[in-house]
């Protein structure tokens, strides 16, 4: 057939416990280490080891402590360091989380804060 196309058999470590991810929404690498958000998940962030794919860590229970979350977004790594950013666009924070450490701090932000294109953008407070 003029319109087949070649299979190629793709090779790969699964990541995590399949059982443990409800709907990913978004995923990084960390120092070595993929975060992934699962907003439906009963943990929603998961912190995987990238070379065996194995699950280190999962923390990040719905609530609106420290620690907690009601609608993370987006993962945004810091540059040259362990730690990276959690935008969660429902609280509206910031929370820098270190590799080896659950919690570090929130940021709350003033006014609206929108996603655009992989970006976060400050209006003016309301």
């Amino acid at each position: 057939d003029q319109y087949r196309v070649p299979a190629t058999r793709l090779r790969g470590v699964p990541l995590g416990n399949p059982d443990d991810f409800a709907r990913p929404t978004d995923i990084e690498f960390v120092s070595g280490r993929l975060v992934v958000i699962d907003r439906r998940s009963d943990m929603m962030i998961h912190v995987i080891d990238a070379k065996s794919g194995r699950t280190l860590r999962k923390f990040g229970k719905k609530g609106s402590g420290p620690g907690e979350y009601r609608g993370p977004w987006a993962v945004v790594p810091e540059r040259n360091s362990a730690a990276f950013w959690i935008f969660d666009t429902s609280l509206r924070r910031m929370t820098r989380v270190d590799v080896d450490q659950d919690f570090r701090r929130g940021y709350y932000l003033p006014g609206r804060a929108f996603q655009l294109a992989g970006g976060v953008e400050l209006n003016s407070p309301r």
